[in-house]
């Protein structure tokens, strides 16, 4: 049976008095552009490749797909690209090449609708951009504001100014809050304990999402006692401070060590008290890969509400297995503080946008807050969201959305304001200690700028973006030096993905798509800020906050790629194809990363670091046997070991164990058995202890790392 094609239909409505049913399928408003072509193809066509027609007859038998040849031709060229750039030989013109090509073929694949990921695009209505304000909370709140500035006048916590802040931020949002979150949850739970009766929802799901979070959860802490080894100088300084708030002085910004933000110390603090793991390396580790792990959650979440729960899943699993996380987390610094909060701060911003609800903008404010007293780098954060709000207002002209964006970013620059105020009073009072570390990186306040600044910037710039499939940068302590900072199938999904929200967004003009982009370089400004010393760029702990745009991005490439394997069977074939796909990428995107983190970012950092570990066990067995903490020493050599850390290790309260020739005679007095812990080329120290103590005994201990001897003089008693 012949269908009637567009030009029927035209006939048919200029011969109006003839009763036809030939329509054109309407265009649902909901749907935003770039998903037109999603939903033009599930409506039938026409055997002319025109427009569907519906006459009342049944539908014709569904037409086979094509093979998707070019996503999965374009998909591999990349991985077979990334890998080129593996070290220890990178050909770099080689892969440039393949990139090139591989990136061409997805686009095109992506205009002929091959490659595409289905989105949730939902918008507001009119009627919910509108909010009443309560403003006799909101005015006491900013009472309370003002009475909390004075308050921290001393710049510490105390119980009063504590009350005093909390009743702010708690006016503050009472005046703003659209709704009583998690009222209609607990009504819903109140009546299920009520009934006695619980319903569990299993599936095939729900069992894949559990194995992703016990896989995830194995990376993260397998081996955490031992990857990474060794303390160094940053982690003697941060347990310095943890020690001062265990000790009552709770500072809201640390000084040591040209300054540092609380949160870390006081986190800390908390975690020693839960897990009694005392003035240690594993407190500082149990804390960090805790904030870590508390960071996949709301990449699932962004995944999920803005494209769909594959996304997030792909995004969580992805990014849980990920080698440049994992080691930010695991050496115990602030790092992982940065995308700790980056996460629920974009979360709720976008979900605030999207949706128009008030309470998303307020928890936006509150992770903005709390991020400032965390981790330097997160200053750039405030900054993005203001970014993202105009790209949000510029791109939906609609007056009552742009209305509640704007309305949406006041309620949360008060509210984050509020939760940083303490910190904010004393970057005011305090200016010179509290910018230092991010003056002596932007300007020539320590050293002289190697060049001109614009320069150098777009030098690192490029450097940045790059790090992800070439370079990572040269510090041992949070990255493989000179790999890239993914593994080869994240790379090349990033890659693929960066170009393709990149077409996406020049032909769509998505503001999601554009905020993604511009996140991922705008996340890592305070590395590529590190003018004055472009050597320290890139950095993956100055770039940690991209790592939530990164690998949504490469979620998002990947997604499209299974949709496409989909779309090229019917029915469950297609969906076992594409699953078995992404469980062979996941598959070797795990063995690679778990052979970086436990094998060569191991092997790297034992290299690197100094023993202090062998040197505490030593002194602890002699404290433990015939001697005391007070008779033991290291004898200090230039670029040896932070003999802060030798105490930590040993289990002693924090003291500096050094000791320099100038002061062996003070030793003298100190009643016998003594121990001295010397450099294996340090032969002339060793001189003169000889000649102080004749009867000592010296041995080498000899280390478990290869050229990390060193040598134990023990005098005996009287």
């Amino acid at each position: 049976m012949n269908e009637p094609s567009v030009l029927d239909f035209v006939k048919a409505k200029l011969k109006f008095w003839r009763k036809t049913e030939l329509r054109i399928p309407a265009y649902p408003e909901s749907l935003a552009p770039h998903q037109l072509d999603d939903y033009l193809e599930e409506v039938p066509l026409a055997s002319g490749g025109g427009i569907s027609i519906d006459l009342g007859i049944s539908k014709p038998p569904p037409v086979a797909r094509r093979f998707p040849w070019k996503t999965l031709i374009a998909s591999l060229l990349a991985l077979v690209a990334q890998s080129l750039l593996e070290p220890p030989v990178q050909h770099k013109d080689a892969s440039l090449g393949l990139y090139l090509v591989a990136i061409g073929l997805m686009i095109w694949s992506a205009i002929t609708q091959e490659w595409k990921v289905v989105e949730d695009d939902k918008t507001i209505s009119e009627d919910k951009a509108k909010h009443n304000i309560r403003w006799q909370p909101l005015i006491a709140g900013m009472v309370f504001t003002a009475v909390t500035v004075t308050a921290f006048a001393n710049d510490t916590f105390g119980f009063i100014n504590i009350v005093f802040w909390l009743a702010a931020l708690v006016c503050v949002v009472i005046g703003f809050i659209d709704t009583i979150p998690f009222k209609v949850k607990f009504s819903s739970l109140m009546q299920c304990i009520k009934k006695g009766s619980w319903q569990v929802n299993f599936n095939w799901g729900t069992l894949l999402v559990i194995l992703v979070v016990i896989i995830i959860i194995f990376f993260r802490i397998y081996q955490l006692n031992a990857v990474p080894p060794e303390m160094t100088s940053d982690h003697a300084e941060k347990l310095q401070d943890v020690q001062d708030v265990l000790d009552g002085q709770w500072h809201v910004f640390f000084t040591r060590n040209t300054g540092r933000e609380a949160f870390q110390f006081y986190w800390t603090a908390l975690v020693i008290k839960i897990f009694n793991t005392d003035i240690s390396f594993l407190s500082l580790k149990i804390g960090m890969v805790l904030a870590g792990l508390l960071i996949l959650p709301y990449i699932y979440l962004l995944g999920k509400e803005f494209f769909n729960k594959r996304v997030g899943l792909l995004a969580l699993i992805f990014v849980g297995i990920a080698f440049w996380p994992n080691i930010i987390s695991r050496v115990g610094l602030r790092f992982p503080l940065y995308p700790l909060f980056t996460a629920p701060a974009l979360y709720y911003l976008l979900r605030g946008l999207k949706r128009g609800t008030r309470n998303d903008f307020i928890w936006a404010g509150i992770a903005i807050g709390l991020g400032l007293h965390g981790y330097s780098p997160y200053r750039v954060v405030p900054i993005l969201v203001v970014v993202i709000v105009m790209l949000y207002v510029l791109h939906l002209r609609k007056p009552h959305l742009q209305e509640n964006a704007l309305t949406g970013l006041t309620i949360s620059g008060i509210t984050a304001v509020i939760v940083a105020l303490p910190l904010i009073r004393y970057a005011v009072a305090h200016p010179d200690v509290f910018n230092y570390r991010f003056a002596t990186r932007v300007s020539s306040l320590e050293r002289e700028l190697p060049g001109s600044p614009l320069a150098i910037f777009l030098d690192n710039l490029k450097n940045a973006m790059l790090m992800f499939g070439v370079n990572d940068g040269s510090t041992w302590l949070h990255s493989i030096p000179y790999r890239p900072a993914l593994d080869v199938i994240s790379a090349a999904l990033f890659y693929l993905g960066f170009a393709l929200l990149l077409y996406r967004y020049f032909r769509f003009r998505n503001w999601l798509d554009l905020t993604l982009l511009i996140s991922v370089p705008f996340l890592m400004l305070p590395s590529i800020l590190s003018l004055a010393f472009p050597e320290e760029n890139p950095a993956l702990n100055r770039t940690a906050g991209a790592i939530i745009p990164v690998f949504l991005i490469i979620a998002i490439c990947l997604d499209g790629i299974l949709s496409a394997i989909e779309r090229a069977s019917q029915g469950k074939t297609g969906r076992v194809a594409a699953f078995l796909t992404a469980a062979v990428l996941v598959f070797f995107s795990a063995r690679q990363n778990y052979n970086l983190v436990f094998d060569e970012y191991l092997r790297i950092y034992r290299e690197a670091a100094g023993n202090t570990s062998e040197m505490g066990q030593v002194i602890r067995g002699f404290i433990d046997s015939v001697g005391s903490a007070d008779s033991a020493w290291v004898v200090g050599y230039p670029y040896w070991v932070d003999t802060r850390l030798v105490s930590i290790q040993a289990e002693v309260p924090i003291r500096d164990y050094a000791i320099w020739p100038q002061d062996f005679n003070t030793t003298l007095n100190v009643p016998s058995p003594k121990l001295f812990i010397i450099n294996t080329e340090d032969m002339e120290d060793l001189t003169v202890l000889k000649t102080l103590y004749p009867s000592a005994m010296v041995s080498t201990y000899t280390s478990s790392i290869p050229g990390r001897d060193f040598l134990v003089m023990l005098v005996p008693s009287d």
